[in-house]
């Protein structure tokens, strides 16, 4: 039985300044990022297409694609690549009933945000940051990387869905 779903969950991490950044650093994440969706993301829908399947994908972007942060210039680029990925395959393969969608979320309580997070300090830090204050968990973008891949989401397609606390589109109140 072919797979239906894919749900792409790699990549990595690299806080660093553009001028203090080598090469190998910023390649290092574009191959974590972005290189790494292309190679299961063309052949699932290749797979789906030749089998003439309806099918769904979700790949993770990040809060940083979409605004502005600090010493995120290769996540940004990276994530910012993934979401053109999406939609243009959103846009080439919706006539055979393959949707493509991603997530973008802020700061999650996750693995690779272990040293962002290690300190209290670090960690009320981040949470001050979200309009909604606070740090996302994985559970939370499961449930909507699950909602995006089920029928419930049977007309979306090509949609980049935030879960960074209001991050990327409104401003909080200055306290």
């Amino acid at each position: 039985m072919l797979p239906t779903a894919l749900a792409h969950c790699v990549g990595n991490i690299r806080l660093s300044a553009l001028h203090r950044m080598t090469e190998t650093d910023f390649t290092d994440c574009l191959n974590a990022n972005l290189v790494s969706a292309f190679h299961p993301l063309a052949a699932f829908v290749g797979a789906l297409r030749e089998a003439k399947l309806p099918g769904a994908a979700v790949l993770v972007s990040s809060v940083a694609a979409r605004i502005g942060t600090p010493n995120h210039e290769a996540i940004a680029a990276s994530k910012a690549g993934v979401e053109g990925l999406v939609r243009g395959t959103a846009a080439t393969y919706a006539s055979n009933g393959i949707r493509v969608n991603a997530v973008a979320p802020g700061i999650m309580d996750t693995p690779a945000t272990t040293g962002i997070l290690a300190s209290s300090m670090g960690r009320e830090a981040a949470a001050r940051q979200y309009p909604l204050p606070g740090i996302g968990s994985a559970d939370e973008l499961a449930a909507l990387m699950v909602w995006l891949l089920s029928d419930h989401a049977a007309r979306v397609t090509g949609q980049v869905w935030a879960l960074d606390g209001g991050f990327s589109t409104i401003r909080p109140l200055v306290k």
